[in-house]
């Protein structure tokens, strides 16, 4: 004859929830990973601040002695950087913005070495109250080359994003 052990928790679940009852646990227990989350809590990428972005910004940092070759893009609609508008190399470091909109599709930022050097872009959403996150960032270095940012949001919230 087996016997078949079964603990005493589990009875006393399955009891409560054949009863229309629910059970939590009322112990708390320290996440070293996170300090202001419990162990068992669900973990959740979103930021505490559920506020959609105010603002999408467009940076350009580094070396450029001869400047960049500049190009933004808000979903289909391409803006020409100062560069190309009056035939003079943008200077770095160079930052622009536009408004966030939730029918935005996808947010592009490229600059091209003139001569030599090397820059980062990325771009950076920004939220009420002064928080801000960088969601896509790109690097070039050498004569010519390209540094390259592109993001999408995910929700209409403006919360989660993918670099593409």
């Amino acid at each position: 004859m087996t016997r078949l052990l079964i603990p005493a928790a589990l009875i006393a679940a399955t009891a409560l929830a054949a009863c229309g009852g629910a059970s939590h646990s009322t112990a708390t227990h320290h996440d070293p990973l996170n300090p202001t989350r419990s162990a068992g809590a669900p973990s959740s990428n979103a930021p505490a601040d559920p506020q959609t972005p105010t603002k999408v910004e467009y940076v350009v940092t580094g070396t450029a002695p001869d400047g960049v070759d500049l190009m933004y893009r808000v979903g289909s609609k391409n803006i020409s950087g100062p560069g190309q508008i009056n035939g003079n190399a943008t200077k770095v470091p160079w930052q622009g913005s536009v408004t966030f909109s939730s029918a935005t599709k996808f947010y592009f930022l490229s600059a091209q070495l003139y001569g030599s050097g090397g820059v980062s872009c990325k771009i950076v959403v920004d939220f009420p109250g002064g928080r801000s996150m960088t969601v896509a960032s790109g690097h070039a270095s050498g004569k010519f080359s390209t540094c390259s940012a592109e993001a999408e949001p995910t929700d209409p919230s403006g919360q989660h994003w993918r670099q593409v």
